[in-house]
């Protein structure tokens, strides 16, 4: 059997046209790039870093507002030639503050009444002795530093 071309000889010619037709195809120029694929998910998160140095400190905040200190009394007026007490009452003061107490009368003369410390609200209160007093206007006069307030005591004929 003798063939022009044998089985085997065509499978060979055969692999080496694919092979040449693949050469041929490889070897010509790159073509342009694809199309981007979709995005990915996100990756998970890492790890917390350290802490940062402190930051600058912030400006000063405005001045609250300015209380007035005030007096006030249990009772504005008393019997004169009579020894009693007498409540005063204090508020807007600063908290803490020493604010002492006393009876200024008409012709300047003082007595000390004691002393009360301001709370956190600013308040105070003391039972002041009052000595017998000649008729007419005194001063219960609160003190604390340069800070100063009055109320007026009146003294009546029996």
């Amino acid at each position: 059997m003798n063939r022009f071309l044998s089985v085997k000889s065509m499978a060979l010619v055969l692999v080496l046209t694919i092979l040449t037709l693949v050469a041929a195809a490889c070897a010509g120029a790159e073509g342009p790039a694809g199309p981007a694929g979709p995005t990915g998910a996100a990756g998970a998160a890492g790890a917390a870093g350290p802490q940062g140095p402190a930051g600058a400190a912030g400006a000063a905040g405005a001045a609250g507002p300015t209380l007035a200190a005030n007096v006030d009394l249990s009772k504005g007026s008393v019997t004169s030639g009579t020894a009693t007490t007498v409540t005063v009452y204090g508020t807007g003061w600063t908290n803490g503050s020493s604010v002492s107490l006393a009876l200024v009368s008409g012709d300047g003369s003082s007595v000390s009444l004691g002393s009360g410390t301001a709370n956190a609200g600013g308040i105070f209160s003391v039972e002041a002795s009052i000595p017998a007093l000649s008729a007419g206007v005194h001063s219960i006069v609160a003190t604390a530093g340069t800070v100063k307030a009055s109320a007026s005591l009146v003294a009546a004929a029996k």
